[in-house]
């Protein structure tokens, strides 16, 4: 756990080097979103978290990532634990406050903060611990410094690899193309890799030996130098085995793309071969299949008119079937209509004799007692919609029986067939707009009393058939 002494600070990264330093209050004021800082704008920051003693010594430090808009202003989104984190970091190197603790990328993979980890390396000429180093030297931030020892570096820790977790090595298996090729790619970053670490170590030495004509614990440094001079050596043979199989291994890889490059081209000449011979098929194939077809059709068309001859003769069979007993059905209806047409004269002569003969009895023996009935002072009164209560003269007595809806239209100043309409529409006011089905609406409307007021497609239709 981190003395309460400690200092903690948070520093930013760029391609040279430390780009941006600051104390972890003002950080958290960034995460906050109190300020922002328009030299991180539009930037995915590598930054640092450091746990510094009161002896400007490193002991804990956590490799993260964060996410600045376009205004400078933090990713409102970010949550790592880092002062958690920091505690549950891998040894690293001694940076003069013990074996440091690191938390990055390398040996977190499944962690819940791998994708916003990563791993130090170098850049603008020195190791990203060297320049932490150093800028805590320079103490910027005015950081608590204990005033019973003075500062030092220490040169052994800074030289030190930082630990990765190794690989498991795969089991041995047959060797294709692809494989090789993957593998040649794998030696290749091997040696880069190397490279780094050489040229990372070459400029401890030189930072070693500047601190050596400076620094008044000589012998200890020489001692160390010497220490990293036999390393450095070892170094040199490695890289240049490194360099004889890496020569050895561009030499493989050459072989196996020209082997590659005679299999492309068999490979090429077998798909062509497949290709002709496949289309040679389908030709054989696609003549054979026109030869049955063109059978078929001949049978087919033979069968066809053979089909045909035989239902034209059923259709004319028919035909004369049906013919015959159409013309025996007109004639029973023409005999009946005659029958129904003689009836229908005889029925007319007793109907006109029949009105003859009413005439008849009014004009006479009838006239007398309607005479004496009106002599009698009583009055013929009767009702008829549309006309009200009717006095009807003697003489007009003989019209009314006739006819009484004429007479009453007479008295409504209409005519016989404008008063029936009328009287169809005050005996059953629905409205009479035809819908689907040859139907009427029949939704209520508002009854016309007066019959010279009534007008056929407009007083008997609903709101919703308005007369058009």
């Amino acid at each position: 756990m981190a003395n309460f002494l400690d200092s903690e600070a948070v520093f930013f990264f760029d391609d040279k080097g430390i780009s941006n330093e600051m104390l972890y209050q003002e950080f958290e004021a960034f995460l906050d979103g109190m300020i922002g800082n328009s030299d991180l704008a539009n930037v995915n920051a590598h930054a640092v978290y450091a746990n510094i003693n009161s002896e400007l010594n490193i002991s804990a430090l956590v490799f993260f990532t964060i996410a600045f808009n376009e205004e400078g202003m933090a990713d409102s989104s970010w949550n790592i634990p880092l002062r958690s984190l920091a505690e549950k970091g891998i040894a690293g190197p001694n940076m003069g406050a013990g074996p440091v603790k690191l938390f990055m990328k390398s040996g977190n993979e499944s962690s819940t903060y791998a994708d916003k980890l990563w791993d130090p390396g170098e850049r603008g000429g020195s190791n990203d611990l060297v320049h932490l180093k150093n800028a805590i030297k320079r103490n910027r931030l005015c950081l608590a410094v204990s005033a019973s020892k003075p500062v030092e570096i220490n040169t052994e820790a800074i030289a030190a690899p930082i630990p990765v977790p190794a690989q498991i090595a795969p089991a041995a298996a047959p060797v294709s193309v692809s494989a090789a090729i993957n593998a040649a790619s794998i030696d290749n970053d091997e040696f880069s890799q190397m490279i780094k670490i050489i040229e990372s170590q070459r400029i401890k030495i030189t930072i070693l030996e500047n601190e050596l004509v400076k620094s008044k614990q000589g012998a200890n440094l020489v001692k160390e130098l010497g220490v990293l001079k036999i390393e450095f050596g070892k170094l040199q043979e490695d890289k240049e085995v490194l360099d004889k199989e890496h020569s050895q291994t561009l030499k493989e890889l050459e072989k196996l793309e020209k082997t590659a490059a005679k299999i492309e081209e068999q490979h090429k000449a077998l798909v062509a071969k497949i290709e002709k011979e496949k289309n040679q098929q389908i030709a054989k194939l696609e003549k054979e299949i026109a030869t049955q077809l063109e059978k078929f059709e001949k049978g087919k068309t033979l069968e066809k008119e053979k089909l045909e001859k035989h239902y034209n003769k059923i259709i004319q069979k028919r035909e004369q079937e049906m013919e015959e007993r159409f013309k025996y059905a007109v004639k029973e209806t023409e005999e009946s209509l005659q029958q129904k047409e003689l009836q229908v004269k005889n029925l007319n002569a007793e109907l006109t004799e029949l009105r003859g003969d009413k005439f008849r009895l009014l004009k006479s023996g009838s006239d007398s007692v309607l005479d004496r009935i009106a002599q009698a002072g009583v009055n013929f009164i009767t009702f008829k919609p549309g006309a009200g209560h009717l006095t009807i003269p003697l003489k007009d007595m003989t019209d009314f029986i006739e006819n009484p809806n004429a007479y009453a239209a007479k008295k409504c100043n209409v005519s016989q067939e404008e008063y029936e309409i009328w009287l169809e529409h005050y005996q059953k006011t629905t409205c009479n707009a035809p819908v689907a089905g040859n139907k009427l609406c029949g939704t209520r409307v508002t009854r016309i009393d007066v019959p010279g007021n009534f007008k056929p497609g407009i007083s008997d239709r609903c709101s919703k058939h308005p007369p058009k």
